[in-house]
């Protein structure tokens, strides 16, 4: 089923910030890292407006801890306008609290089994 939406895929380059390429229904994938696929070097660069990002662990304030790379920080700063931020994890990945530094940035919502929750602004 097309939903007319764009969707973008992350590009792992090393330690570089990630590059999101666009993807097409049907596309072959390629092994880009990390476990993850990637679409085609020839496909766009786009810049997503919604952002769901993996992580190990948030907490009430969205903070989130992610794997430890800081991929996804150095991406959304390097982008013109920042996307809409949706961590994805299980309910029981909740801390009470995490330390967040300067150049972490906060999640705008996280989906768990239990249902979608908002944080900061966004609430």
């Amino acid at each position: 089923m097309d939903s007319g939406q764009p969707v973008c895929l992350p590009v792992t380059e090393g330690d570089q910030p990630l590059t999101m390429r666009l993807w097409e229904d049907g596309e072959a994938l390629y092994p880009s890292g990390f476990g993850t696929l990637a679409p085609i070097e020839t496909a766009p660069v786009v810049e997503p407006d919604i952002m769901l990002i993996p992580l190990l662990g948030f907490d009430s304030t969205g903070t989130r801890l992610g794997y430890g790379k800081g991929h996804y920080d150095r991406t959304i700063v390097r982008m013109k306008k920042k996307p809409q931020l949706i961590g994805l994890a299980f309910a029981a990945q909740e801390f009470a609290q995490l330390p967040r530094e300067a150049h972490d940035i906060p999640l705008d919502a996280i989906i768990t089994e239990t249902g979608i929750r908002r944080f900061g602004a966004s609430q």
